[in-house]
């Protein structure tokens, strides 16, 4: 009984030993993770991705000193939003810790896309939007200024950056401008100068707007988004996005109807009752009439 005692005891002992090392251990690691975490936390708030006037600096062959990705005058506002969006998925992306795939998209199918891994894009070979695509094809030229409201994670953006004479891709929700910012430097060799990525939302004025959503294609002005869109009225993340008129915003990028034509595609989950209406006077009095795509 002593014998089975001091076993007994000893096996507990060595069992409390092992209990204190794995405790350790599992500190040490959750030190680590933390550290790590604190270190992203630093860059995002620090405005490291999105600094005013970023060069190129991610294209080899892009001269830094003639290429802008961001519009100059309002990539930092950007930056100050993700200061209220510090989540895993951000922050995968902005440290290019996501799987890469190659996707073909029609009419292009002889050049892959090298983009972010996405369910999404096994939707295009099984037929999304082909209606799309065919205006997109038939409409968009090396001589096309396209402009594109809501673009989302950049399926459209990416065809319009490769076809177009220029591309100004925009889109207000910051979940979905990482995703769309990241496919887009993907393929920047290729772009070269032609593409301006633009955090802000189109309106029928100028002005600040609160949004909500989580990254997907509904997310939406909160006061405009339709009925089958708003699973977020609850627990949802909103945010204050900065909106322009399309005028105001083609003008600031030296395009205009007297010279230029352009392609605009509106995909805006509801806040195309705000937008449309207003271009009327612009459309009135374009010298060059614009393509206008709603989705």
């Amino acid at each position: 009984m002593v014998t089975f005692g001091r076993k007994k005891a000893k096996r507990g002992y060595l069992a409390g030993i092992s209990n204190v090392l794995l405790l350790v251990v599992a500190s040490v690691l959750l030190l680590a993770l933390i550290v790590s975490w604190m270190s992203d936390l630093s860059a995002f708030t620090n405005n490291t991705l999105y600094a005013a006037g970023d060069p190129l600096s991610i294209a080899s062959d892009v001269e830094q000193d003639e290429c802008k990705l961001y519009s100059s005058k309002h990539a930092e506002s950007v930056g100050n939003r993700y200061r209220s969006f510090v989540i895993g998925y951000p922050r995968l992306v902005k440290n290019n810790k996501m799987e890469k795939q190659m996707v073909k998209l029609p009419f292009m199918e002889e050049k892959p896309f090298r983009v972010l891994k996405d369910k999404f894009w096994s939707r295009i070979a099984g037929g999304w939007e082909q209606t799309t695509w065919r205006v997109f094809d038939q409409e968009i030229t090396s001589d096309t200024n396209y402009i594109g409201f809501g673009e989302w994670i950049g399926p459209v953006g990416l065809f319009a950056s490769r076809r177009a004479k220029r591309a100004i891709l925009m889109d207000a929700d910051p979940f979905a401008f990482t995703h769309l910012e990241a496919n887009i430097k993907e393929n920047l060799d290729e772009f070269k100068c032609k593409v301006t990525l633009d955090p802000r939302c189109v309106s029928s004025e100028a002005g600040t707007v609160n949004m909500k959503g989580w990254g997907s294609s509904g997310s939406t002005l909160s006061q405009v988004g339709r009925p089958e869109n708003r699973k977020w009225e609850k627990g949802t993340p909103s945010w204050d996005a900065e909106c322009d008129t399309l005028p105001a915003i083609l003008k600031e990028y030296g395009i205009s109807t007297a010279k230029d034509h352009i392609f605009v595609k509106i995909d805006t989950e509801g806040a195309e009752s705000l937008i449309v209406p207003s271009l009327q006077t612009w459309i009135q009095s374009a010298v060059i009439k614009p393509t206008i795509f709603i989705r």
